[in-house]
């Protein structure tokens, strides 16, 4: 006799269920269609304008789903991205006057000498501690080694000259330097025309070899104070 244990354990058969088509699998349809309308000479039989008004039919009613479908998404698409925009606002006005509020921690810290002081309200403690980055003091005078990457702008003769006679960069990328009238012509008829506009430096190495005691010209190492809590 069966038990309900048996039942229970009994293995289920699976039943497949029908894949539903997308609008591929219809566009698929309608191109089969078109094949059978040019070998029929457009004529179809009953049947097949039959088979045919279905498929139109559930194309049409897949092709609402999926403006229905979309529609919602865009709406919910832009609402997210206002909530987004408003939260990033947000989000930036905290944190600007939370680096506010520790640079005068840190300002008031390092002036007392204090490198810790504790608040007996919050149970809270704040600590000095300081960053360091390396700071371009004179990019002209730091080593190509040092650089990265580098633009350049195309100028007219005539708008070189200008642009170097208002004081514009006279350094091209072998660091040479023009000092006279003689090397300005020069340097114009061998640039082509072309000027260093943008430099990036690889701060990172500079920074490195900076704190390991390396003389960097034009470049330097700074600390800048900020305030721990914890």
């Amino acid at each position: 006799m069966e038990t309900i244990i048996d039942v229970l354990q009994a293995p289920v058969e699976k039943i497949d269920k029908p894949k539903k088509k997308s609008l591929f699998d219809y566009g698929e349809e309608f191109k089969r269609m078109e094949s059978l309308l040019i070998e029929c000479d457009g004529e179809l039989t009953e049947e097949q304008e039959i088979e045919w008004q279905r498929i139109v039919d559930l194309a049409i009613e897949k092709i609402d789903n999926y403006i229905f479908f979309l529609s919602d998404l865009e709406t919910k698409r832009d609402q997210y991205k206002n909530w987004a925009d408003q939260y990033s606002k947000k989000h930036k006005t905290i944190d600007n006057k939370i680096k506010s509020l520790k640079n005068a921690l840190a300002y008031y810290m390092e002036k007392t000498g204090q490198k810790e002081i504790s608040g007996p309200e919050s149970g809270k403690k704040v600590r000095l501690v300081y960053s360091e980055k390396a700071e371009m003091i004179e990019p002209n005078q730091i080593p190509v080694s040092y650089l990265r990457k580098f633009t350049t702008q195309k100028m007219s003769y005539e708008e070189m000259v200008k642009y170097l006679r208002v004081g514009g960069s006279l350094e091209i990328i072998e660091t040479r330097v023009i000092t006279d009238q003689d090397s300005l012509d020069e340097f114009i008829e061998s640039l082509g025309c072309h000027i260093v506009k943008e430099k990036d430096f690889n701060l990172t190495d500079i920074k490195k070899n900076l704190k390991q005691g390396d003389v960097v010209p034009g470049a330097e190492l700074v600390k800048n104070p900020s305030a721990r809590i914890y």
